[in-house]
């Protein structure tokens, strides 16, 4: 049967109705009333206590009567609403003149809160729906609350629920966190089912309500689809890794910014489940998760063996304002114990003092003397086992050391007089990797990448430390700054100090982003400058991957990407170390 086509926000019952849905004590007064389309009204109703509680409200349906007997599947479907009433001691109106086959079976979904009573009231059918005693997710995501232990538990209920409902052929009139919990088993909890609607062909019940997790299609196809609803999920995904609601979804940040040891996939995944082409998502949320879940938890062999070489380019246009390549890199690495030192640094061409080649050339020393020093004798030398807090000492010690050698520099007597607050130190990034048998742990500063490549999927596992990223995680909107330009500025960098109005110099800590990748058989991993990213344009992450897949030489691959760049652009230097693990 089909719903009364009369139905509108004009002939709902007024708010201040009171409504007892047979229990002892102060009624429920509703209030405002939202249509439904294809379904009723959902009413907000308040207690005497001022309580607000979720209220369906149904119309007749269409050519039904007192004396209609229920049969088939809506019989059924009438039989477990009796018994759901009969539990509350609620009155049991004929449920077939009233609920579409359809909610009934929505309302029978696992997940699907239960009803806690139902009243008839001049001729309509009033739902009155459980409260939730779990906190929200749109309560968790505002507070930061007690994400990270339950996301996998999130993902894994979310598509489950969404598939589930796709499945039924149904579709979500509008998707927020705030109508999704989870019980005390972990088990997900949706508490409007009325913000489910048919999946119909001529896409013509139901206009949603649009927001922030609302597909970019919806402004001219509002009723929505299976694929609109998959971009909302995504966004729910995205926001809980996140551990927060983003401001803005045109340009979301990496999700890295927050989790810096993300494993492998999970960003192409929910990046392609987002995409602004419709055409371009999952199929399905069920083959969305699989790819989600799949590429974090699935067992791969370990590496081996590796090869790795560099290859650098001035850049052809950038040679014509800078003769000199202010790039560095090191390679130092012991095959029979698998452990090394890997470093690519990118000078700062904006230094009043001294200049960006300098700033790398002592990052550079800095690394080369720790592979020959005490750190390379370790690394070769040591035959038990170098913890993960040992790794990570020594990236930080390494680039304290750099930071030093400038500071050094600059303390020279040749420069007194010529410091002020105002004065641009010579500066350079630096990705600096130490390798110890299949595990890589990474110190990274300011903006050179670090590339890895995995069964064909390429992520960028570095960010770039400028002032967006720090706003960011600060969350707050980039948006609201008043010079858009300034939020590419580097916040950090290797020569970053504390000058004095007296020409006085202090040391300033560094505060490199450090990271651990597992290395797999196969990963191909690329340090690089932001001048190969930045030359390749807008395809980039195309041309990295093809370049990074062909063939086994890591030298040819790194001399033919930097030539590429370079012929594309070379508008910067060009710097390419690449290791593949076999």
């Amino acid at each position: 049967m089909k719903q009364d086509t009369e139905a509108s926000p004009k002939n709902s019952l007024p708010a201040g109705t009171k409504l007892n849905f047979g229990r002892d004590g102060a009624p429920l007064s509703l209030a405002t009333a939202t249509f439904l389309d294809g379904l009723g009204w959902h009413r907000d109703a308040v207690q005497e206590d001022g309580t607000h509680r979720d209220v369906i409200e149904l119309p007749p349906l269409a050519n039904s009567s007192d004396s209609e007997a229920p049969s088939g599947a809506a019989a059924s479907e009438s039989g477990s609403q009796s018994e759901n009433a009969a539990k509350t001691d609620a009155p049991n109106p004929p449920a077939e003149r009233f609920v579409p086959e359809w909610f009934a079976a929505a309302m029978k979904m696992p997940g699907v809160i239960a009803e806690e009573a139902r009243e008839e009231k001049d001729g309509h059918l009033f739902i009155l729906l459980s409260k939730v005693k779990s906190p929200s997710l749109d309560r968790l995501l505002r507070r930061r609350e007690n994400l990270r232990f339950y996301t996998l538990t999130w993902i894994r209920e979310l598509a489950g629920f969404f598939a589930s409902v796709h499945d039924a052929g149904l579709l979500f009139r509008r998707i927020s966190p705030e109508f999704f919990a989870l019980d005390a088993s972990g088990h997900l909890l949706f508490s409007r089912p009325d913000m489910l609607k048919v999946c119909k062909k001529d896409n013509s019940q139901g206009l949603s309500a649009l927001n922030r997790f609302s597909a970019p299609e919806s402004l001219n196809r509002p009723n929505g689809d299976a694929l609109a609803d998959q971009f909302g999920l995504a966004l729910l995904i995205y926001s809980i890794v996140a551990e927060g609601i983003p401001t803005q979804t045109e340009h979301l940040p990496p999700l890295r910014t927050f989790i810096p040891d993300l494993p492998h996939g999970i960003e192409t995944a929910i990046r392609r489940a987002l995409s602004a082409d419709p055409g371009r998502r999952f199929p399905s949320c069920r083959d969305f998760c699989d790819a989600l879940l799949g590429n974090g938890l699935t067992l791969r062999e370990e590496a081996k063996t590796y090869r790795m070489a560099a290859s650098t380019e001035i850049g052809r246009l950038k040679s014509q304002s800078m003769p000199v390549n202010q790039d560095a890199w090191f390679i130092g690495y012991d095959a029979n114990r698998k452990r090394g030192l890997l470093l690519l640094a990118d000078g700062i061409s904006t230094a009043d003092v001294g200049s960006g080649d300098l700033a790398s050339a002592k990052v550079f020393e800095a690394v080369r003397d720790a592979w020959e020093g005490p750190v390379g004798e370790i690394l070769r030398t040591h035959t038990g086992t170098l913890t993960a807090n040992w790794h990570k000492t020594v990236l930080e010690a390494i680039l304290d050391d750099a930071n030093t050698r400038i500071y050094s520099f600059l303390k020279q007597p040749i420069f007194v007089g010529m410091l002020d607050p105002m004065t641009h130190s010579p500066g350079s990034t630096a990705v600096l990797g130490l390798l110890d048998g299949d595990q890589l742990t990474v110190a990274t500063v300011g903006d050179s990448c670090l590339y890895v490549l995995r069964n064909g999927i390429l992520e960028l596992h570095s960010v770039e430390q400028n002032l967006y990223t720090r706003l960011i995680q600060e969350r707050r909107d980039p948006r609201d700054v008043a010079d858009m330009d300034s939020l590419g500025a580097l916040t950090h960098s290797i020569g970053n100090f504390f000058f004095d109005n007296d020409g006085g110099i202090q040391l300033k800590r560094l505060e490199p982003r450090l990271l651990t990748i597992n290395l797999c058989a196969g990963d191909r991993l690329l340090l690089c400058s932001d001048g190969v990213p930045d030359c390749l344009g807008s395809n980039a992450d195309e041309l990295i991957t093809r370049e990074l897949s062909d063939g086994d030489d890591p030298q040819k691959i790194a001399t033919s990407l930097c030539k590429l760049a370079d012929e594309t652009l070379g508008a910067d230097n060009i710097t390419a170390l690449v290791l593949l693990a076999e």
